[in-house]
């Protein structure tokens, strides 16, 4: 794997950083906090997504960006002979392949799971292999020998052994937890054999009790069915007596009933045309029809007289409108002729104080010699109106009196309505008595149909009883035989439904008793299937033990040989080989013979040495080239001596690896790189600031001299 370019927008300190990669040893130099991590977590986020980032996808965004800011990081890398170009943000994420203009995948779940099958790598296992901390190149040094054991089996993989023991471990306690409580209160065979069979003969003996109580119920159902139908006879020809009694004793009543109504009837008949001589002797001597042509009479001359009324009350309304109007005029005319008056006697007043040379009152012009005509024409005005007055005031003396006509009309009125109010009462009292005695009438016909229909069936509902002829005096003693016979059968099904229910819960006891037996034996079984699993998981909890013991005693010759080849071309062949001993700690051999001490930049060589053995041992499992090395912050513990020997190491992996990162806060370190990203930060925009320059190139002082 090769990195090409890297792209970060609002990324954590990074509103818009670029980094090209080029093949060699690269560095990213700039002071702790200024957003050096924050690169490797991009690129850890753009080929695993979210999961992989610390705080979660909301603390992403760039505090300064806009609510809203888009967080992108784009990454162009090389694998297996494909460039690839990831593009991830929040909510979507895209991978391109060899330049193509679509993506072949454009969902962050799909984009996830396609890089990490093309990386051949889950996330844990590229940390392990790819990325290498100031903190593991020491790690084996600081553990003891069960913590090394550990150590390697986690970062091989081997650690998935270890849970699948512990998960073995769990299960073999769960089964020992599920036999014991199986085994809680579980009763014995005997126990529950003598429950059964107890059960059993309870059973037995229901039912020789129900057998017997059914042939006592088939016997008395023999005798009632015997008696049966002759009681039913003598039973239905009582019901039928009984039957003809009540509907004659009904019609009786209703006989009675009925002749007490027409009696009723006919004394209203004789009140109702009596109240009518009072009323009408002509009406009560009419027949019917004539009663009714009379009462027409009657409406018709009520209908002229309210006609006549309608029209005379109009010709009132409208003379007493034209009486009342005059009035008002009368009136208001003499209130123009009082103001008139006052007016001219005011202007005659003042022309009288005024005298000859005065002004004219209405024209305001001296008056002269028309003092006197002005004068008189005011007094002959003022005559004028005084006569107009006397007339209206005449007038309205006249016109408080209600005129004869309209007093005549008034008269005639209260006639009129006296006339009707006698008319209508008269027509009413006839009409209401004559509605009276017809319905009488019609009642009295009614009744009588009635009462002749009501005589006919009792007379034969008579007949019909006389021919049924008198009870039989057998009734009682075949009475007697069928309450018998009942009650037998009766007593006895009773005591059959008692022997049925007694038998269902016996055979209830008996069921219940073989399932109790039944689920004894499933949970012995039950116990038995978990004691053979209990001993299966013993054995495989065993098992585990021994086999990751065997994996981590064989995985170090492996591992040794590895780091030794790695170690010789390190160090031009100085030192060729490198062990863990069974205790996991490191030794150095020199012409096969232990080291009992090695020197600092000796242990920088054989730490640094033994984690990319395991790395390389980790990406050769997962089937890749082991090309992508990314220190970060190896050099913080070490001198500047140190540092150089362990810079001169790296140059010394360039024919195994065609690019190594150095992450470090150490400025020093630069002048061994070839390209060099300085990474800042600007407190007024709060924002990193990534800047790129070539390193000069480290000189040709052998390496064994620089780590001896």
């Amino acid at each position: 794997m090769r990195l090409r370019r890297l792209r970060l927008q609002n990324f954590r300190q990074h509103v818009d950083s670029e980094l090209v990669f080029s093949a060699g040893l690269t560095g990213i130099i700039g002071p702790n906090g200024a957003g050096k991590s924050t690169i490797l977590e991009a690129i850890a986020w753009a080929l695993y997504g979210s999961h992989t980032v610390r705080g979660g996808s909301d603390s992403l965004r760039f505090a300064r960006a806009a609510p809203r800011a888009a967080v992108r990081v784009e990454l162009e890398f090389d694998l297996a002979g494909h460039r690839y170009r990831v593009v991830r943000g929040l909510t979507m994420a895209e991978l391109y392949l060899d330049d193509g203009p679509t993506p072949i995948a454009n969902a962050v779940s799909t984009v996830t799971e396609l890089l990490q099958r093309r990386i051949g790598m889950t996330r844990t296992e590229f940390f392990n292999t790819y990325f290498t901390g100031q903190k593991e190149l020491a790690v084996m040094q600081a553990l003891s020998s069960s913590e090394r054991a550990h150590f390697l089996s986690r970062v091989l993989g081997y650690e998935r052994l270890r849970l699948a023991q512990d998960a073995c471990g769990l299960r073999r306690r769960d089964l020992t937890n599920e036999i014991a409580g199986l085994q809680a209160g579980l009763p014995d065979r005997a126990s529950i054999e003598a429950t059964v069979g107890e059960a059993e003969a309870t059973l037995e003996g229901a039912e020789d009790a129900w057998r017997a109580a059914t042939e006592a119920v088939a016997t008395t159902k023999t005798a009632l069915d015997a008696v049966a139908p002759q009681w039913l006879a003598a039973q239905q020809g009582r019901e039928a007596r009984q039957r003809l009694e009540t509907e004659q004793a009904t019609l009786d009543g209703e006989l009675v009933a009925v002749t007490r109504e027409l009696e009723r009837l006919a004394l209203e008949q004789t009140t109702q045309e009596r109240q009518l001589a009072e009323l009408d002797p002509t009406a009560a001597e009419a027949t019917p029809a004539e009663r009714r042509e009379r009462v027409a009479a009657l409406h018709a001359a009520i209908a002229t007289q309210r006609a006549e009324l309608a029209t005379l009350e109009e010709e009132i309304t409208q003379r007493r409108t034209a009486w009342v109007r005059e009035q008002q005029e009368v009136e208001t005319r003499l209130r123009a002729l009082r103001a008139q008056y006052a007016e001219l006697r005011d202007q005659r007043d003042r022309l009288l104080s005024l005298g000859e040379d005065g002004d004219c009152p209405t024209c305001t012009r001296p008056l002269g010699t028309h003092y006197r005509d002005v004068l008189d024409l005011l007094e002959r005005q003022m005559e004028t109106v005084e006569a107009d007055g006397a007339y209206f005031r005449s007038r309205q003396g006249q016109l408080r009196e209600m005129p004869e006509e309209l007093a005549t009309r008034e008269a005639r009125r209260r006639t009129l309505r006296e006339q009707g109010e006698v008319a209508e009462d008269h027509r009413a009292q006839l009409e209401g008595i004559l509605d009276r005695l017809e319905r009488v009438v019609r009642e009295v016909a009614e009744r009588s149909a009635r009462r002749s229909t009501v005589q006919a069936r009792r007379d034969e509902t008579a007949g019909r009883l006389v021919a049924l002829g008198p009870p039989s005096a057998d009734d009682a003693a075949l009475r007697e035989r069928h309450e018998a016979c009942a009650a037998a059968f009766a007593q006895a099904s009773t005591r059959a439904a008692g022997a049925q229910a007694t038998r269902e819960m016996a055979g209830a006891a008996l069921t219940r008793a073989r399932e109790e037996r039944a689920a004894v034996e499933e949970r012995r079984a039950r116990v038995e299937t978990l004691e053979q699993e209990r001993v299966l998981h013993d054995e495989l909890h065993r098992t585990y033990s021994d086999l990751r013991t065997d994996l981590n005693y064989a995985l170090r010759p492996e591992l040794s040989e590895i780091a030794s080849r790695l170690l010789s071309e390190l160090t031009d062949a100085r030192y060729t080989e490198l062990e863990l001993d069974d205790r996991y700690r490191l030794v150095v051999l020199e012409e096969g013979v232990p080291k009992p001490v090695i020197s600092g930049g000796e242990e920088d060589v054989a730490n640094l040495v033994l984690r990319l053995a395991i790395s390389q041992m980790i990406a050769e499992r997962a089937g890749q080239a082991f090309s992508l090395l990314i220190l970060d912050e190896i050099f913080g513990s070490l001198d500047a001596q140190r540092r150089d020997a362990v810079l001169a190491l790296l140059r010394g992996l360039q024919a195994r690896f065609e690019q190594v990162i150095v992450i470090s806060h150490i400025d020093d370190v630069r002048d061994g790189l070839d390209q060099v990203f300085s990474v800042g930060f600007d407190p007024e925009t709060g924002a990193a600031v990534v800047a790129a320059a070539e390193g000069p190139r480290l000189g040709s002082l052998p390496l064994a001299e620089m780590v001896g």
